[in-house]
């Protein structure tokens, strides 16, 4: 493990410094002097030498304006694992001539980096720094800034510190053999290919939703079959079958009795081939009416649908426009804290004499602690609602589409039904009856003779014509049988994938809450004296279990935002301390507001205690101020 020591810092034109020079000696120093002496210029200046630009201008200024043609500098002598090292980083101005003007203008400030008086670009200097300090020179600061790992910026969040807590835990790899195990068989596919549990929950529930209205819209078709076989209970097919027989041997008998044996032979022929047809043709009309009823329920059913898509759209549009009420809300309230200012009072109310400096310094901080969570919070509460707005338009884009499939195929069963001819062999069974009359029209009047029993021959036809349009329902109704039984075999079919969908929401829960239990667990058994991560945010809702994902800092209990100065003081040190542990180096550490900690607290590392105390002035420190 590699071991770094400050050794001294000497600092020259550095901010509010001409001059200044201090040396380290101790594994752990307090520095203790009032506000404005160069503690925080100590830590800055590390920080400044190490690569690092986030502490700000560090150019000296005098009356609110920067001191021009200064060639500022800052030098670390360190000691890592016993081997010293010179720091140099010297920052000077880059001027220019005006072609046009003549004029010699400031173009920039420029940064010379150096180490043991070897001078390095800024690339090949960082990879130097990180080859010193035995760590990636892109997580430096993350391991040597106590305050940076729980910060919240645009470029580091709860995000990335999950994400570097997993890579450190090598938790990715551990969930990949946890999902191997075979309780979570029918959701491992899913997880290997990368989807979050989020994404696979929705996909079977999506894919629930359509088996459940399936079966809902097979259910009314099999209430509708029924009512059509209701129509068919009271019809005797048994009865109707020997009335026909009985009524075809008195057509026969009457014949015989009304011609002779040649013409009543060919008569009977052609009656009984006029016969068949009839019963075909009254088949073939049952057929016509079932296919044409069959059209206008699913058409029936769509339009429902249709009914139904629209209504849930228009719910959609409401829910949407609501949110972007809101969202117009958030942002106003954003834009007044952004630019809210402090307007506290200077003056003691009731001494009506000035208030202490660091008093005023408390209340501006509280204001400035206050308006950066009350934005923090309006601009996760305006992602939250932007990312439902999104979500919605999505899903209302995917409602335009199906309805426009449903008003398709709508369209063509109309149609299909307004183009309904039935069947073209109708017609031609019809053309053939009426030849079939024809031709014993004509028989019977070259036989001459005597017709005494036509008119009641008339009768039992017309009566026979009404038995075989009877029992052509025969056909319709085992059509309609076999639809209604093919119907709910096919909802068992359904309530079977359903129930599979259940069974993998109960694995998905169970793995959810294993990965809780594992990388809680994992995670939090690297960190101690109460520091912890709380990485999973669990909801409850319709009785399901949700987890959504988080990472805050928690201590005894207390998450990161209920927790006093002194508490984040503590808590970012054992999680710095933990992180460099973890990484196997050991970097000083400059503990700005150390005044705030009531307990003791250790740590391997150099610890540089920044002290704020009234009439104190830094010991060993010599300083020269730019007038």
């Amino acid at each position: 493990m590699s071991k770094v020591l400050v050794k001294s810092i000497d600092l020259t034109n550095f901010k509010g410094f001409a001059k200044l020079h201090k040396d380290f000696d101790k594994t752990k120093e307090t520095i203790m002097a009032e506000n404005g002496q160069g503690k925080t210029t100590l830590k800055d200046a590390f920080f400044w030498v190490l690569g690092f630009n986030h502490i700000g201008n560090v150019i000296p200024s005098k009356d609110n304006k920067e001191i021009p043609n200064l060639e500022i500098k800052a030098t670390l002598i360190l000691d890592i694992d016993g081997v010293e090292y010179v720091l140099d980083r010297t920052q000077r101005e880059v001027w220019k001539t005006n072609k046009d003007t003549g004029i010699d203008e400031k173009m920039n400030n420029e940064s010379i980096y150096s180490m043991d008086g070897i001078e390095y670009i800024y690339k090949n200097y960082k990879a130097k720094i990180g080859e010193l300090f035995g760590v990636d020179y892109e997580k430096l600061l993350m391991l040597s800034e106590k305050e940076f790992f729980n910060s919240n910026t645009t470029k580091w969040g709860w995000a990335e510190r999950r994400r570097t807590l997993f890579e450190l835990c090598d938790i990715n790899n551990i969930l990949k053999d946890l999902v191997e195990n075979e309780e979570y068989s029918l959701i491992k596919e899913d997880v290997r290919k990368g989807y979050s549990t989020t994404e696979i929950k929705k996909s079977i529930a999506k894919e629930q939703k359509g088996y459940k209205e399936e079966k809902e819209r097979n259910l009314i078709l099999v209430s509708d079959k029924q009512n059509d076989l209701s129509k068919y209970n009271s019809v005797d097919f048994e009865s109707i079958d020997r009335e026909k027989t009985e009524i075809e041997n008195k057509i026969t008998e009457l014949s015989l009795q009304s011609a002779k044996q040649k013409v009543n032979s060919a008569i009977a022929e052609l009656e009984k081939e006029k016969s068949d047809k009839e019963i075909a043709l009254s088949r073939l009309k049952v057929e016509d009416i079932h296919s044409k009823s069959d059209i206008e329920n699913k058409s029936s059913l769509i339009q429902s649908e249709l009914k139904k898509l629209s209504s849930r759209a228009e719910d959609v549009k409401e829910d949407i426009r609501i949110e972007k009420v809101r969202v117009e809300s958030y942002e106003k309230q954003k834009t007044d804290a952004e630019n809210s200012q402090w307007n506290g009072s200077l003056i003691c109310p009731t001494c009506k004499q000035p208030l202490p400096e660091t008093m005023i310094e408390t209340a501006k901080s509280n204001f400035e602690l206050e308006k950066t969570n009350k934005l923090n919070k309006l601009e996760e509460q305006i992602k939250n609602s932007k990312s439902f707005i999104d979500s919605s338009e999505k899903q209302l884009d995917q409602m335009r589409e199906n309805y426009k499939i449903l008003r398709g195929q709508y369209d063509d069963y109309q149609v299909e039904l307004t183009n309904f001819v039935g069947n073209p062999n109708i017609a031609i069974i019809e053309s053939e009856i009426e030849s079939i009359k024809s031709q014993i029209n004509n028989i019977l009047k070259e036989s001459q003779v005597d017709k005494p029993n036509d008119v009641l021959i008339d009768e039992y036809k017309d009566k026979l014509k009404v038995l075989n349009e009877q029992l052509s329902f025969r056909k319709i109704i085992q059509l309609t049988t076999d639809k209604i039984e093919e119907l709910r075999n096919r909802n068992l079919e359904l309530t079977d994938k359903e129930m599979l969908c259940k069974t993998k929401i109960k694995q998905l829960d169970a793995y959810i809450q294993a990965q809780v239990k594992l990388v809680t667990d994992i995670v939090n058994s690297k960190f101690k004296n109460g520091v912890s991560f709380s990485l999973f945010n669990e909801l409850y809702a319709n009785s399901e279990h949700e987890v959504s994902e988080e990472c805050i800092c928690v201590l005894n209990g207390k998450t990161y935002d209920e927790m006093s100065y002194g508490e984040k003081f503590i808590a970012d040190l054992e999680v710095t301390k933990t992180l460099q542990r973890e990484h196997k180096v050991n970097i000083p550490l400059f503990l700005d507001n150390a005044e705030c900690v009531t307990r003791d607290y250790f740590a391997e590392q150099q610890l540089i205690e920044l002290f704020a105390s009234r009439n104190k002035f830094i010991d060993g420190i010599k300083i020269e101020t730019i007038l």
